[in-house]
């Protein structure tokens, strides 16, 4: 129980509307966020499974809204007695990482106990990435659902990498015998429009999509991205995702053991991991990864410090040391990456190029690191233009 006094609420933030509808085999679950005159809508749809209308994913959608604005939430109904408990320790670790959020009540609620549903089965959250591929490797002979929301890593209106991802996606959960759930949902979007950061956020939006999906799972993976040794303020984290769990619901964040070094390890014994592993959701081409953004060349350093590289077929084989120097790093959690990789390698010979590139990215000074990034953002600006004219790319709607 925290002492902190608690703020002085202006009118309550509630959800206005809420629905779902069938409608062409489609499920569409929307609900209307008000925050004083102003709403907001969240629309989740999807052909794989029937949603659910659930008061927990108003307040995982909710409160950090309301604790931007330090208005109460007004929700009329019925909550989990075990996730209502939760609240005021989710509000406290909000408020440890970012003290402008500001604590209020849950006001209108009736707690109870739900009771748990036989039947149900088991959800990861999957993005075909490392993490992701670490826990649904790791509790294959427990997970029966997989769970892709659609709009969070790249835009909707891009047909040809949505396409490309649901294709991998489908060969991952026919291979290990699972059912494959695809979302799509505005998630981020309505979190941008809130003002609200998403490294924060984010938790609580795939929170409400599990409870969307409560009829159909009794427990959801959350895979880490970060260990027990790298335990920043992130929206899926150690300690905050239990938080969100209820009677019938458990929220399980799996894989803080394990670097992500010793992840591509584990990972790399799966040969449709090897032949599945996605990362990059800027790549419009028909190789799955494009091996020259941040997030590839960090992948492609941990598979080659793992030995792996070779083995897996959607990255080059060789890393690319002059794209490794273009990099620019600007936060702690990148910094730690890399001292991860140069502590994989830095005693082996044969890796000396890469040890040096990783040393003049780590130890540029940041202003010369927001130079470097300027430049090349503005070539490959400079290049995509030069292709539209030429009619080699097409242009994706905002």
């Amino acid at each position: 129980m925290s002492h902190i006094e608690k703020s002085e609420p202006v009118s309550p933030m509630r959800f206005t509307s809420a629905d779902t509808e069938q409608r062409e085999g489609e499920s569409i679950l929307k609900l209307s966020a008000a925050n004083g005159d102003t709403e907001r809508p969240v629309c989740f749809r999807t052909r794989d499974a029937v949603l659910s209308l659930r008061n927990e994913a108003f307040v995982c959608l909710g409160l950090l809204p309301a604790m931007k604005t330090g208005q109460n939430m007004r929700i009329d109904g019925e909550l989990s007695g075990r996730f209502r408990d939760s609240l005021e320790t989710v509000q406290d670790i909000y408020c440890s990482w970012d003290p402008s959020f500001r604590r209020v009540e849950i006001v209108g609620a009736t707690a109870r106990a739900i009771p748990s549903r036989p039947g149900r089965g088991v959800g990861l959250f999957f993005t075909g990435g490392l993490d992701s591929f670490y826990t649904l490797l790791k509790h294959k002979d427990e997970i029966t659902h997989l769970i892709f929301v659609h709009g969070i890593d790249f835009n909707l209106k891009d047909p040809i990498l949505r396409s490309q991802v649901s294709k991998m996606l489908k060969n991952v959960s026919v291979y290990f015998d699972v059912q494959l759930i695809e979302i799509e949902a505005n998630l981020r979007y309505y979190s941008d429009v809130l003002d609200l950061d998403w490294s924060l956020s984010h938790g609580g939006g795939f929170a409400a999509t599990a409870y969307s999906l409560s009829p159909l799972i009794r427990r959801i993976y959350m895979p880490s991205s970060f260990t027990y040794a790298e335990m920043v303020p992130w929206g899926s984290h150690r300690v905050l995702d239990p938080l969100w769990s209820s009677e019938d619901l458990e929220f399980v964040h799996d894989g803080c053991e394990a670097t992500r070094i010793q992840k591509a390890a584990y990972i790399a014994t799966s040969e449709i991991a090897m032949a599945s592993l996605r990362v990059c959701f800027h790549n419009t081409r028909d190789t799955h990864n494009c091996g020259r953004c941040e997030k590839c060349l960090r992948t492609m350093v941990n598979l080659y410090a793992a030995g792996a590289l070779e083995r897996c077929s959607t990255f080059p084989n060789k890393i690319d040391i002059r794209l490794i120097k273009r990099l620019s790093i600007f936060n702690e959690q990148e910094r730690g990456r890399i001292r991860e990789n140069l502590r994989a390698l830095e005693n082996r010979p044969e890796a000396h190029e890469i040890v040096r590139a990783l040393k003049l990215v780590l130890n540029r000074p940041k202003w010369r690191g927001h130079l470097n990034q300027q430049f090349w953002r503005r070539l490959r600006v400079w290049k995509r233009s030069i292709r539209r004219r030429l009619g080699l790319e097409k242009r994706i709607p905002a």
